[in-house]
Parts: structure tokens; C-alpha cells; sequence
């Protein structure tokens, strides 16, 4: 690793791709360890890096918990997420259905209204 002073707390392997959780952040090689890169997008520069949690959804993502973060709170938060995405799915779907019923309904009492009119 290009920090050769970090103490590794976590790690995840994946084919090639290794994800190493440390004391002065999060490391990443695709090449099974030849080269290694310090991911700089999304993530916070050389702050210890104590937990990784997969994503259930996305076996290609991982979460970071930086600093104090615990891996039990951590794994709640995804799962949380996780739960919230599928219920926020679920309601764009009712509310979406409950969108187009209540266009229809308009539909229906203006064209009664205008067939009241025209009478």
C-alpha cells in the first residue's frame, strides 16, 4: 500500500479487487495487490476508516464507517436504507396509481359538467 505506516482494520476481496479499511483511510487495488490507489471521489481523505459493510442490493458497493462509526451501527444504517429505498418504491407506485385516479375523476366531473351544460 502507498502508506506503509497504515494499520488495516477491515477488508473486503472481491475476484481481483481489494478494499482495505485503515487508520489513514480507505485503499483499493484491482489488480490483486500490485498497485494501489487511495480513492479520492466521496470519500474522506486519510481519516481512519474502521468498518466496510457490502450492500446486499449491489454486491460491487461498499460502505466505509470512518472514525467512530461501529460496525453494528453501521450495518443498521444500510439496512435501513435498504428498507427505505424499498418502501420509497412502493410509495412512488401508490402515489403514482393515486396521481392517474384522481386525473380520471377530474376527467369524469369535468365532462359531466360540460354534458350538464350542453343540455
Amino acid at each position: 500500500m502507498p502508506e506503509t505506516l497504515a494499520m488495516a482494520l477491515a477488508m473486503a476481496i472481491s475476484g481481483e479487487v481489494i478494499v482495505i479499511a485503515t487508520d489513514r483511510g480507505v485503499f483499493r487495488s484491482a489488480d490483486g495487490g500490485e498497485r494501489w490507489e487511495l480513492p479520492k471521489e466521496g470519500l474522506p481523505a486519510h481519516l481512519a476508516a474502521r468498518v466496510l459493510v457490502g450492500d446486499s442490493r449491489s454486491p460491487t458497493t461498499l460502505y466505509a464507517g470512518f472514525a467512530l462509526t461501529g460496525y453494528e451501527d453501521l450495518q443498521t444504517r444500510v439496512r435501513r436504507s435498504e428498507t427505505a429505498s424499498s418502501r420509497s418504491s412502493l410509495g412512488n407506485i401508490v402515489g403514482g396509481f393515486g396521481l392517474v385516479v384522481l386525473l380520471a375523476l377530474g376527467v369524469i366531473a369535468a365532462a359531466r359538467h360540460l354534458a350538464h351544460k350542453l343540455r
